[in-house]
């Protein structure tokens, strides 16, 4: 039976294939278990900490598919601060996307692509 950290392996090696991107050095992928109300439409899910390299996943109270897209998700930021680490570093994360051109226009890709992926992926394993 595979584990949790086989799933993000294999993701990690499809993102690389899917993307082309060798995401080098790849990301350090945590997982925070901080208990949260599952109702709770306003808890994080995930963020990638570009200084650090490293990914945050939430899991309490949410399901290995939920998860695992939100792992995508950050894979799309970790290649973006990897094609363009002075613009990603550059511009403010803070705030409403409604207010920040630049923060809406990253967040639209990781969303996109990362939820292709994920169902990319999903489809590969059945095959």
């Amino acid at each position: 039976m595979k584990t949790f950290k086989d799933y993000v392996a294999e993701i990690i090696a499809f993102y690389r294939e899917f993307e082309g991107m060798p995401l080098d050095p790849e990301p350090i992928v945590k997982i925070d278990q901080t208990p949260h109300s599952r109702f709770d439409p306003f808890v994080p899910t995930g963020h990638y900490n570009f200084m650090r390299n490293e990914i945050t996943i939430y899991v309490s109270n949410r399901q290995c598919k939920d998860i695992l897209r939100t792992l995508c998700h950050e894979l799309v930021h970790v290649s973006q601060y990897q094609r363009s680490p002075a613009k990603y570093a550059a511009f403010d994360k803070s705030g409403s996307i409604a207010d920040n051109g630049v923060l809406r226009e990253f967040e639209k890709e990781a969303y996109e692509k990362g939820s292709l992926y994920f169902r990319d992926w999903t489809e590969s394993q059945n095959k």
